[in-house]
This record gives structure tokens, sequence and C-alpha cells, in this order.
């Protein structure tokens, strides 16, 4: 199916509103992917514009795995670079280390996704085509941190803020993170769709979290986890070498790519079309139409097998795309020039003036870490860094020195 078509169906569609993504497995597996081609300077711009977040010692050091938080400095950016792509989804709802007020600031509901309309039927599109005010709108707006933004929207501010030398550097580390999780949210089917129906689903079934698959499984989860069901990190670094081995390619930037983010989106919502929405499951929910109550789809094995094999080549597609695109955008990344004031406080005593200079993303001033003990959360006891527990415990997570009781034998 050509995409014109469905270029000409956005450009055509009025502006006038959810979605989880790839589970944090498919999000990390695909930054994996993109690292694997960028180089060793890159990987260090990257991973030092993340440890500019404001919420990088809670949000990103405070859920590092302790195999990692033990490893190499390679290790722990190599993690540090594929969890960023998972925070925009770590601060959907308050957790351990996320408060209330972390979700008020920095949740955007409306950014992973974008409401293309999949009809059931030809008579769906007639009595429904009107009446459709999901926000398809292309252009973003004036304030490129509005809540209200589809996924294309979003992906266009973040690139415009990263760009933006007046973007302060903890800003441009959300900036990056939400870029890393929309550029793998745009390859994921049930991001660029919705199926509308009359009466059922008037404004669409929201990518697919109003129909369920064989009991109280989302169809939209069953996507998710298509590309890898485990959201263990060296499960997802093991499929990522595996995907390496087979195609050696996936280690070098792609000489030729689509870097077009509404490109990414329609195929996307060209799959959905073909295979998330598919003849078998049109057809359940047409043979449901006099129930009142939509029974859980039961697709046949071939469809899982389908999916599988679809998420596995968006996910290297969309490594790709990402590695391809990050290396055009860390040389336009650029930070004002830092004040006077500011410059004579960091450097040392001189009579020479000193000329403003910029701060360059390959060296940024890392705040210095709070996190430097253990804290084994099943006892509440503090490791230092002497201790033959620090980092190894069955549950743990850095903390500061003065949370929990203190370890009896180092002392915490």
């Amino acid at each position: 199916m050509s995409l014109r078509p469905l270029l000409i169906l956005i450009l055509s569609l009025s502006a006038v509103p959810t979605a989880q993504a790839w589970n944090s497995a498919g999000h990390m597996a695909i930054d994996l992917l993109a690292w694997e081609a960028l180089t060793k300077q890159e990987r260090d711009q990257l991973t030092g514009l993340i440890e500019q977040h404001p919420r990088y010692a809670d949000h990103f050091e405070g859920r590092m795995p302790p195999n990692i938080w033990k490893g190499s400095e390679a290790e722990k950016k190599q993690w540090l670079f594929a969890f960023a792509a998972t925070w925009p989804d770590i601060v959907r709802r308050p957790s351990p280390g996320v408060s209330a007020q972390d979700v008020a600031e920095f949740n955007q509901g409306e950014w992973h996704y974008i409401n293309l309309p999949i009809y059931l039927t030809p008579a769906d599109r007639d009595i429904l085509a009107a009446g459709v005010t999901a926000n398809r709108t292309q252009t973003p707006p004036p304030d490129p941190s509005s809540p209200h933004q589809n996924i294309l929207q979003a992906t266009m501010s973040s690139l415009a803020l990263l760009k933006d030398a007046k973007t302060p550097p903890a800003k441009k580390s959300i900036a990056l993170c939400w870029l890393l999780h929309l550029i793998g949210d745009a390859h994921q089917p049930c991001h660029a769709s919705s199926l509308y129906l009359s009466p059922r689903f008037p404004q669409g079934d929201r990518g697919g979290n109003q129909l369920f698959v064989r009991g109280s499984f989302k169809l939209h989860a069953f996507w998710d986890n298509a590309i890898l069901d485990t959201g263990r990190y060296n499960d997802v670094r093991g499929k990522v070498q595996r995907l390496v081995a087979q195609d050696p390619a996936l280690k070098s930037l792609p000489t030729e790519i689509d870097l077009t983010p509404k490109t990414w989106l329609l195929e996307s919502y060209q799959l959905a079309q073909e295979h998330v929405y598919d003849a078998a499951v049109r057809g359940a929910i047409i043979a449901a139409a006099g129930e009142e109550e939509l029974p859980p789809l039961n697709p046949p094995p071939e469809y899982s097998v389908n999916a599988r094999k679809i998420a596995e080549a968006r996910a290297k597609l969309a490594g790709q795309r990402m590695a391809a695109l990050l290396h055009e955008l860390l040389p336009k990344i650029k930070f004002e020039p830092i004040p006077d004031a500011i410059e004579s406080e960091r450097a040392a005593p001189s009579t020479t003036p000193q000329a403003l200079t910029p701060v360059p993303v390959a060296e940024p001033v890392r705040p210095e870490s709070k996190l430097t003990h253990w804290l084994n959360s099943d006892t509440n006891k503090r490791h230092n860094q002497s201790c033959r527990w620090f980092g190894d415990t069955d549950l743990g997570r850095p903390c500061t020195a003065d949370e929990g009781e203190k370890c009896l034998v180092c002392g915490g």
C-alpha cells in the first residue's frame, strides 16, 4: 500500500484527542540498537546530557541495577542511554522515587500517540468521520511544552528544544529523554491508529486499549510486548546482541534512511490497518455486533508470530533511524555562553579577562552524586562502598549517606 494516500489523509484531516508504548524492554532494545551505531564521542555527549536531568539522582541513578552499578563506566553509560527512553513512562504515575509532584510536572499523556482513524466498515466511516475529534494536527504549537500535543507535534517540539541554544541543560535533558521515547513510540503500530465503529467506539478504541485478547490482556499491550516480554536488562542486551549478530549492518549508520517522523507514523498506521486490525480481528468484532459486551479476541497462533516479526523489524528500523537522527542532531545542540559572573566563579582567579565560551554538550557539568551508599530494601540497612553487601543484595538501590539504618559490619 502506497504511503502517498495516507499522507493525503493526514493533510486533509482538520485539527481538533491513550496509550502506553513498547514496554520498557522494547524501548531499551531500540536504544541499544541505536547505541551500536554511535561513536564513543556521540555516546559520551548523549549520556553527558542525560546526566543534566533535574531528577537524575532519583529517577536514573536510583534505578540502576546492582550489576550495572558495580560495572564499568562504559556499562553504566550504555544502561543510562537505554533507560532514558523509558523515563516518560516512569513519570506516568507515582512509584518509589517518583512523587506525585514529579507526575504533575513531567507526565505528558497526550504526547505518546496520534489517533489516525481506521473504520471497521465503510458504513462506520459515513456515520462517524464528521464527528472525530482526535488531535491530528501536524504543526507544533508555539509552546513546545504544551501538554496538548500528539506524538508528531511532540517529536518536533523536542527537536526544537534540543537545537535552541536558549534551552537550559536540564530542559534539554528532558527533551532528549522524550525524543528517544517518541522515536520508539512512532514505530509501534498502535500509537498511530485507533479503530472506529458505531456505536461501540464512536471516538475510537484508543489504539487497541479498549479491545481485549484472551481475557484481560489489552490488544495494545499485546503489541507493546511483541519485541520482548521481559523487563530484565540482561535479557534486553542479549536480545540486541542476537539481532546484531544476525545483521552486522546494525553496527553502522545507514547510508540512506528516512528521518521524517511523519513517514514513521504513516508506516505504523499502514501496519495497524493490515496487521493489528487484520481480517480475523475485524471479523470477530463484526460477529459480536449484537452483543452488549465485546468478548475477548482469540486470534490464531500465527497472529502472535506475525506480531513478533513486525515488532522486531520495527525495532531495528527505529534503532537505525534513532542513530542517524542523533548523528545529525548532536552538532546542532548548542548552549548559550556562560555569563562572566558565573564563569569567574568556576575559574581560578585571573587578571586576564576571559572570553565568553559556549558549554559543549560533550563536557557537561555533572551534578555531584549524593547516592554514595547502598540500601538493602529488605532490611533497610545502609552499606558503604567498602562493605561486602554494597550493591549485592537481592533487593536494593543506591542511596544517600543518611537513608536507612547503618550496617553493623561496615558502619554504613
